[in-house]
């Protein structure tokens, strides 16, 4: 099976991003502080916002054309969680159809349609990561767990169980790789971005931050577009772990893959995320760890089965 990881910058996945409504507004460089705040945060003055537009969003949903077995009235709620970013739009168990069995595009189509009106609601507005949807307290993943590719195949063709051959993939495991984050440069002993020249026109916009917002609208679109395809996503990055990364001050989601993968499998230094302790040329010791870096996102993907 061909080993899946995307790679994504500030060009290739711009109308996937926009699609997915994500806040694409650039966090700015106090948001980067040692602090417990994510990069892309909700503030009071958003949660406040996101209150007014409620009532917007309900009147919304109550004018849809309704699917067959969806409740006549549907109530509606704006949930942020300023901890993630995440603005959670919460509709009634009445919006998943009466016997609804499996996923189809026509549910997941009001789903978006939701968002999207959210999003146009408060883009530019506010700052938040990603507009994320549940029906009855539970994502559509809650309520319709995605079938291993090798188990939906068995029952298509009514055969043996296929076998795994002894490539140790896992069918359906996308890893996408957001790239960048800072590093430790040695020389100067601070923790750098590893494009460190911000964006034409600005002063605290870095493509290091920018690619995790494109990167989190990704998985958002893979798993609730490419269901009969995708099992699992994984990130070479921690895209939306606000903690702190003790030893540089920063937050985990800033941090580059290779603190995050030396975190997720300490063990595999030589193998994985520690593999040139002296960089990979003559005179690049001092920055060895951004050479580690580069190497360790397609070996932890390697790692994991993608």
């Amino acid at each position: 099976m061909e080993r899946q990881m995307l790679n994504v910058n500030g060009s290739v996945l711009r109308r996937t991003a926009f699609m997915l409504m994500v806040g694409l507004s650039a966090a700015s460089a106090s948001a980067e502080a040692p602090t417990l705040r994510p990069e892309r945060s909700i503030t009071a003055a958003g949660v406040r916002a996101l209150q007014q537009v409620e009532p917007d969003l309900q009147n919304f949903v109550n004018q849809m054309e309704r699917l067959p077995g969806q409740d006549a009235f549907i109530p509606v709620r704006i949930n942020p969680d300023p901890a993630t970013g995440f603005i959670w739009i919460d509709l009634g168990v009445g919006f998943m159809p009466r016997g609804q069995a499996g996923y189809d595009e026509g549910l997941g189509e009001k789903l978006r349609d939701i968002n999207e009106e959210l999003s146009s609601y408060v883009e530019g507005e506010i700052t938040y990561l990603s507009i994320r949807s549940r029906i009855g307290g539970k994502t559509l993943n809650d309520w319709f767990p995605p079938i291993p590719v090798l188990e939906r195949e068995e029952k298509r063709r009514g055969e043996e169980k296929l076998k795994i051959s002894a490539t140790p993939t896992v069918p359906g495991l996308v890893v996408i790789n957001p790239g960048h984050g800072r590093y430790r440069h040695f020389a100067t002993d601070t923790w750098e971005y590893q494009r460190p020249s911000p964006y034409a026109g600005t002063t605290d916009v870095y493509e290091d931050q920018v690619t995790l917002q494109y990167a989190s609208a990704l998985e958002t679109y893979l798993r609730v577009n490419s269901r009969q395809f995708v099992t699992d996503v994984q990130q070479t990055r921690d895209v939306l772990n606000a903690g702190i990364y003790s030893q540089s001050g920063y937050s985990w989601a800033a941090m580059a893959s290779r603190y995050y993968v030396e975190r997720l499998f300490p063990e595999e230094r030589l193998t994985i995320w520690g593999r040139f302790p002296n960089g990979t040329s003559p005179g690049r010791v001092n920055l060895r760890h951004y050479d580690e870096d580069l190497a360790t996102r397609a070996r932890y993907a390697n790692y994991i089965g993608a």
